[in-house]
C-alpha cells in the first residue's frame, strides 16, 4: 500500500485490473476495506477495549525476506531497505515513537478488555 488505497490504485491500476480479470474477480480492489492503527485504537477505546500494538512484526517480515525465496522475489525492493534499517537500528527507534505506528505497513494487535 502506498500512502492510501486511492493512490495505490492510480499507480497500479493496469496491474490490479489485469489480476482481477485473470482471476475472474472484477471490482475486488474496490471492495477491500483498509483501516489503520489509529482507527482501530479509537474504535476500541469507545467500547472499552485496550489495544496493544506489537510493531516488531515488521522486523519479522523483513527477516522473512532473507529466509524465503518466494517472498524475496515479490518484495525484493524492501529487502535492501530493511537490511539498512536493521543494521543502523532505525527500526527500534521507530518502534519507540508511538505516533509512527500509524504508518507501519503491518499490524499485530492485542485487543483486551480493560
Amino acid at each position: 500500500m502506498l500512502i492510501n488505497k486511492k493512490v495505490t490504485y492510480k499507480l497500479f491500476k493496469n496491474r490490479i485490473e489485469k489480476i482481477e480479470k485473470r482471476n475472474k474477480c472484477m471490482k475486488l480492489w474496490k471492495s477491500i476495506n483498509y483501516v489503520n492503527y489509529k482507527q482501530i485504537k479509537n474504535y476500541c477505546g469507545k467500547i472499552n477495549l485496550n489495544v496493544v500494538n506489537q510493531p516488531e512484526i515488521n522486523t519479522f517480515l523483513l527477516e522473512r525476506l532473507d529466509l524465503y525465496e518466494e517472498f524475496r522475489k515479490r518484495q525484493n525492493v524492501f529487502r535492501l531497505l530493511g537490511k539498512l534499517f536493521r543494521k543502523i537500528g532505525t527500526l527500534e527507534i521507530i518502534y519507540k515513537m508511538k505516533w509512527f505506528h500509524n504508518y507501519l505497513p503491518y499490524m499485530f494487535l492485542e485487543i483486551r478488555k480493560f
